[in-house]
């Protein structure tokens, strides 16, 4: 194999490596929406982030993962954060 060819192999890895993380990112940021829009809010709409915690920690998640998440769908605009510990589905 010459060298170019190898390098070019190599570059084809990382993209699809690359790839596959942006992926499995959106299907773990898609699974917690879905947690989350299957979760019952109060009369105002509004759900406890601990209520979030404990389903998505039952469901395989770890802290730092929902906390990421979570901030994440909040700027993607899909959540917004009300009060401390609050959040609603927009």
């Amino acid at each position: 194999m010459r060298e170019d060819e190898f390098d070019e192999l190599m570059r084809v890895q990382r993209f699809t490596a690359t790839r596959l993380r942006q992926e499995n990112e959106v299907d773990r940021k898609v699974k917690l929406m879905s947690l989350v829009q299957g979760l019952n809010p109060d009369k105002r709409g509004r759900i406890l982030t601990e209520q979030i915690m404990v389903e998505a920690l039952n469901e395989g998640f770890t802290d730092e993962e929902v906390d990421r998440l979570l901030d994440e769908l909040e700027s993607d605009g899909y959540l917004k954060r009300v009060e401390q510990g609050i959040m609603m589905l927009i």
